[in-house]
């Protein structure tokens, strides 16, 4: 199902269906939009369709026949139930919308040309802000937010009034992320090794891979703690450094820079930026709203540390960091 305002780009079900809000991206016969080479040929903002029937619409705890409990593939316990709503998504339209790239800063936004340094937890940044983020490639991905504001601009991305009838946007879930990760299994896009060990698919500090983009890098003292530099300013083209397991460091890229990353049509779901999630967190022994779970794993991080299906947490709202971003999901109304 295609939404009112958005136009097929191209793909199917075997490796992915992308829409578009621009419909200058809408499918040409004799035309492949779904290349890597042409995503910074799109224009509008970007969603893939993870289609699942009820019965897969659920949280994994076994990843390539490892349990995940919290003293393994993850470092805390997580809330297992499933919002009704989503469940209502998957029985009206039999799947849901997950967004090609993690969140671009708005355009609203002016990208930094300072040194981000993140010492504590609840430091505010000047991405920690109000704003409605972007799906599409070639942007600085939007990190340095807490939950909070992801949670907020993730729902307003879709809240005008062209759009309000018909879909709306929000964070998306552990439920989803857990779909979307069996999905790309399902369709040969990851292997059951990628679950547990993502340095194939992802960005990690421990892993090179090449892409053609901007980058910025990240780097750690005793006394500063981790600062990020500003984003090159012009195009590169190459391969990311490789940090040895005692050295501190990352290279963070824009969105969708390298194509190794692309997997069923979306990009960086492993290493880059981990990505907040809606799914609560438990904390002194009881499940908290107050304390979030991230996945994804970071590009400071190693891959096989904290692969794609990790649940990090507990993650404080109001925490931000060098490596904290999001990703929107569409809902179809």
């Amino acid at each position: 199902p295609v939404p009112y305002g958005f136009w097929y780009v191209g793909g199917n079900l075997s490796n992915g269906v992308i829409i578009s809000d621009d419909e200058a991206d809408e499918y040409e016969k004799g035309k492949d939009k779904t290349t890597w080479d042409y995503t910074t040929e799109l224009k509008g903002n970007q969603f893939v369709w993870i289609p699942c029937t009820v019965d897969e619409y659920k949280k994994c705890t076994t990843w390539n026949n490892q349990t995940q409990t919290n003293t393994t593939l993850a470092n805390s316990s997580w809330e297992t139930t499933v919002e009704n709503g989503e469940i209502l998504q998957i029985e009206k339209y039999g799947g849901f919308y997950v967004g090609r790239y993690e969140a671009g800063l708005a355009d609203t936004i002016t990208e930094t040309t300072q040194n981000q340094t993140y010492k504590t937890a609840g430091t505010i940044q000047v991405y920690n802000a109000d704003g409605k983020p972007q799906s599409k490639a070639g942007l600085v991905p939007w990190n340095f937010i807490d939950w909070t504001h992801s949670k907020k601009n993730a729902e307003d991305m879709y809240n005008d009034n062209k759009y309000k009838n018909y879909v709306r946007s929000g964070l998306i879930t552990g439920t989803q992320w857990d779909v979307m990760l069996n999905k790309m299994k399902e369709k040969l896009a990851i292997t059951d090794a990628d679950l547990t060990s993502s340095g194939n698919i992802g960005n990690y500090k421990d892993n090179k891979i090449s892409y053609k983009g901007r980058k910025a890098t990240a780097t750690y003292n005793a006394t500063n703690g981790w600062t990020l530099s500003p984003f090159s300013t012009q195009i590169e083209e190459g391969q990311t450094k490789q940090y040895s397991s005692s050295e501190n460091g990352g290279e963070l890229l824009t969105t969708g820079a390298s194509s190794a990353t692309e997997k069923y049509h979306i990009f960086d779901v492993a290493g880059s930026l981990w990505e907040w999630t809606e799914e609560a967190s438990f904390y002194g022994g009881n499940t908290s709203t107050q304390y979030r779970v991230i996945r994804g794993g970071s590009y400071i991080y190693a891959y096989a540390t904290y692969p794609v299906c990790y649940r990090n947490g507990p993650s404080a709202v109001s925490h931000t960091a060098l490596n904290f971003g999001f990703r929107v999901v569409l809902y179809i109304k």
